[in-house]
């Protein structure tokens, strides 16, 4: 008997019928089937397009066919929205402006407005930026938020980020915290009442409990977190308002 040569069907769903009549009996037939993915659609951005097509020396397939059709570039790729991160504007025509915001606590990292450039290729003037919770930095809104380095995934080993908090005279800094999770009695956050190294010690957290809200009685706040160099947690994220010391001590 021979063997029946391999088969490829062009359709999503296939159909076996096995019919044996009152005659002869035989050992009958094994059989097995593979499935295959057909490739997604695709839109070139270019009016050249290059096709290289490879086989080794094992196994031979059907292999593929395509149908390919023209169409006018009118518009860029969708670009990619930075994680933790907004993109303003929808239209993604030649000469369109895109920009990207960071949500807060984060630092955008590239340009905040790409645009959709003319010629024969569509493509963005600049790659899409990076929203970046970064190790310190300065604060000078009424209000914000700070993030460890990396938040909401862990921080890196050895880390000494610093960020200070600067108010109008006469405000303090009330800081909430939202999440807390750092190596206990190792990697540490403290809550300064000043602007220096040697300021006040008002609080130093360490470990999983999400310590409670506090108020510093200066208007320069800093705020330190350490590292070391063995386990790494998701870190911190808090946020702090401004408030009237005279006002808020007296309520």
């Amino acid at each position: 008997t021979t063997v029946p040569a391999l088969l490829n069907s062009t359709s999503n769903q296939l159909y076996l019928h096995f019919f044996s009549d009152i005659s002869v009996s035989a050992a009958g037939f094994r059989l097995e089937y593979k499935r295959t993915t057909v490739p997604a659609l695709l839109n070139s951005t270019s009016n050249q397009l290059y096709l290289h097509f490879f086989s080794d020396i094992s196994v031979s397939a059907a292999g593929f066919r395509l149908e390919y059709k023209t169409v006018s570039l009118t518009s860029c790729p969708e670009p990619v929205v930075p994680m933790n991160g907004i993109k303003v504007g929808e239209r993604l025509h030649m000469n369109n402006v895109v920009s990207f915001q960071c949500e807060p606590g984060y630092t955008l990292q590239g340009n905040s407005h790409i645009s959709c450039m003319p010629g024969t290729v569509r493509r963005w003037n600049y790659p899409p930026p990076l929203c970046i919770a970064q190790c310190g930095g300065i604060q000078e809104e009424m209000e914000g938020m700070i993030l460890s380095p990396g938040f909401p995934g862990n921080y890196p080993s050895n880390s000494d980020c610093t960020w200070r908090i600067y108010l109008p005279v006469g405000y303090g800094a009330h800081v909430q915290f939202l999440n807390f999770s750092t190596e206990a009695n190792h990697d540490f956050l403290e809550i300064r009442n000043g602007p220096l190294d040697t300021s006040t010690v008002i609080g130093r957290f360490s470990g999983q409990d999400v310590p409670p809200s506090l108020l510093t009685t200066s208007h320069e706040t800093t705020v330190y977190f350490h590292s070391d160099h063995s386990q790494n947690k998701p870190g911190f994220r808090l946020e702090y308002q401004g408030k009237r010391l005279r006002t808020w001590l007296q309520v």
